[in-house]
């Protein structure tokens, strides 16, 4: 009996010291997942993030039990996902609750403002503008204007007057215009239209008008016009010519030979003029080989200047003010002379045809960008004798 009881007292004391190291056991488990779930949160800066164990069972503190506020949807999820972080748990009971904040939040559709991409204006420095008219009624402009109003303003007048068809634009926008330009400019052309041809060259505060008209009344009434309207802080300088009204007209005669021929020159003069504001004679880059792209416009020159067989042809080289001045000479003078053998291979006798290099001395307009440098780039055909 003795035995039994002693072997009694044996279970129990080994079931008792099997109890403690349990609850032991469990406590530090427990302890480990609260403190290892703390420390991922307090990082994230959620340590509004309350953790417990749920139960004293091995088995049931595997489930971890969220506690807090939070007032968003998406940091409860937030916190969730973290607890499946912590080693040794299974289970998440989220409890967290979802309180709005007092102050509503109401999100606006801000729609972004429109970018507005304005052009820069450069500054041009001389300021300068050229309206040439020629005899044919075609005009060119080039040159410069402050604004783009001011250049739609100029063209649809221009249009108007002369028809849209006869207007050539090359005109550009810069900075750097004198007071009252747009306003001197639209006098010099509206007086324009009453020479039979002729140009208004506008340099800075210089204003120079120059031209032929039909009789010594209208030259004097544009004098007249020009005195009383020009801005005063413009400086004019007039070249109207006009025929004598103080010489009687005598009866005409019929005209020699040698007058049609000069009458012929005029009308080659012109359609000089005409096909070569329309469309340039181009040469490969830094030589005197001209380009077929060219050949169309040579072949209709080659048939003005077979109009007029008794008549002689200067043809100019003229170039940009890029390279050096005795560069540019020589190869004006060679372009020019490229082009007199394109016209004598193609019948226009020898002895009629001149060439002549000016490099860079005559420009259109001021050499100060690529399109007023293309613009000097030029050949010209002038009939001897015709002004």
């Amino acid at each position: 009996m003795r035995k039994v009881l002693l072997l009694l007292l044996g279970i129990l004391l080994i079931f008792i010291l099997s109890y403690f190291c349990y609850v032991n056991k469990s406590e530090g488990i427990k302890n480990d997942l609260l403190t290892d779930a703390q420390n991922r949160y307090d990082s994230k800066s959620m340590n509004w993030v309350k953790t417990e164990i749920e139960g004293q069972d091995l088995k049931l503190t595997r489930t971890l039990i969220l506690k807090g506020s939070t007032s968003s949807l998406i940091a409860k999820k937030e916190a969730e996902k973290i607890a499946y972080t912590v080693d040794g748990v299974k289970y998440v009971k989220n409890e967290i609750e979802i309180i709005p904040s007092k102050i509503e939040v109401v999100k606006k559709t801000v729609m972004p403002t429109p970018v507005v991409v304005k052009k820069v204006l450069k500054v041009q420095k001389p300021y300068s503008i050229n309206v040439r008219k020629f005899k044919s009624g075609k005009i060119v402009l080039s040159g410069y204007v402050p604004s783009v109003d001011s250049h739609t303003e100029l063209l649809n007048k221009a249009q108007t007057i002369y028809g849209e068809e006869n207007v050539i634009d090359k005109l550009e926008e810069a900075k750097g215009a004198p007071n009252d330009w747009n306003e001197s400019i639209l006098l010099g052309l509206n007086n324009l239209v009453k020479l039979d041809y002729g140009q208004i060259n506008m340099k800075d505060e210089t204003f120079r008008f120059e031209g032929y008209t039909n009789s010594m009344e209208e030259s004097m009434n544009l004098f007249k016009s020009f005195k009383e309207n020009l801005p005063k802080n413009y400086q004019d300088e007039y070249d109207i010519k006009a025929p004598d009204e103080a010489v009687p007209k005598k009866k005409e005669k019929p005209k020699t030979e040698l007058e049609k021929v000069s009458d012929k020159g005029v009308s080659c003069q012109e359609q000089f003029h005409n096909y070569l504001a329309k469309e340039k004679i181009n040469f490969s880059y830094n030589k005197a080989l001209i380009r077929k792209s060219s050949y169309a416009l040579l072949n209709q020159l080659v048939e003005i200047a077979k109009s007029c067989p008794e008549s002689k042809i200067v043809i100019e080289g003229h170039t940009d003010s890029d390279g050096s001045k005795k560069y540019n000479q020589r190869l004006s003078e060679k372009r020019a002379k490229s082009v007199k053998q394109y016209l004598v291979q193609h019948g226009i006798e020898p002895n009629r045809l001149e060439s002549m290099g000016y490099g860079e001395l005559k420009p259109l307009v001021e050499n100060s960008t690529r399109d007023a440098k293309k613009q000097n780039r030029r050949i010209e055909f002038n009939v001897k004798g015709v002004k």
